[in-house]
C-alpha cells in the first residue's frame, strides 16, 4: 500500500500531525475531512479518483488478515466489491 486516503472527522488535527504526508512510512497520505460523519462507506463520495482497486477499511480494528491474500482472491472472482467477514464467538 502506497497511497492512502484517510477520511477524518473529530480530532482529524491529530491524526495529521502524527502521519503527516506519510512520506517517512514511505506512503503518500491525503486527508478527506467529513463535517459531519458519513458512516463507513459515505466518506468515498468525497474521494475523486478511485478508478483502481482499494480497500475500505475502519481505523479502529486489529486483524491478521493478510490484505494482499484479499485483494488477490478479490480479483480473482471478478466481482464490484469483496467483503471480508469474520465470526467468532463472544465470551
Amino acid at each position: 500500500v502506497k497511497d492512502v486516503v484517510l477520511t477524518v472527522g473529530h480530532l482529524a488535527h491529530l491524526l495529521e500531525a502524527y502521519f503527516q504526508d506519510g512520506s517517512r512510512m514511505g506512503m503518500n497520505i491525503q486527508y478527506s475531512f467529513e463535517e459531519q460523519p458519513l458512516g463507513t462507506a459515505g466518506p468515498l463520495a468525497l474521494v475523486s479518483g478511485l478508478d483502481d482497486t482499494f480497500l475500505v477499511c475502519n481505523g479502529d480494528i486489529l486483524t491478521t488478515l493478510d490484505l494482499k491474500d484479499l485483494v488477490n482472491f478479490h480479483r480473482r472472482q471478478g466481482g464490484i466489491a469483496t467483503i471480508a467477514m469474520h465470526q467468532r464467538q463472544v465470551k
